[in-house]
């Protein structure tokens, strides 16, 4: 990307987030991935178990839950639930997360120097 283009590209972005948030995403395409999540646990490759301890050792070194991890048709279930509850939820997490507070600053106790 050309330096002169960044705040072409920021507008872009902000358009696109904007947009998300008003509209949000198609139902079938949010079924459609919690389908394919529960497709993989039940149909696993050869190098399931590699990848598993992969993705559970890189969540755990941040603080994640390795147990809850494992149990991810609870976790699909619940997020069912909660996007029942709250048919915005998604959206409510973009306008949180991009948008809201979309402005980032270095932690310097995060890496000491």
């Amino acid at each position: 990307m050309a330096e002169e283009d960044g705040e072409k590209v920021k507008q872009i972005i902000s358009q696109t987030l904007d947009r998300v948030i008003q509209e949000g995403f198609e139902e079938e395409r949010i079924e459609a991935l919690l389908h394919k999540i529960e497709i993989q646990m039940k149909h696993q490759s050869t190098n399931f178990g590699l990848s598993l301890a992969s993705y559970i050792a890189s969540s755990w070194n941040h603080g994640g839950d390795p147990v809850e991890l494992l149990q991810l048709s609870d976790s699909v279930a619940k997020f069912r639930r909660a996007l029942k509850e709250n048919p915005r939820l998604l959206q409510d997490k973009v306008q949180h997360y991009f948008k809201v507070s979309g402005r980032t600053s270095r932690d310097l106790n995060h890496f000491p120097l």
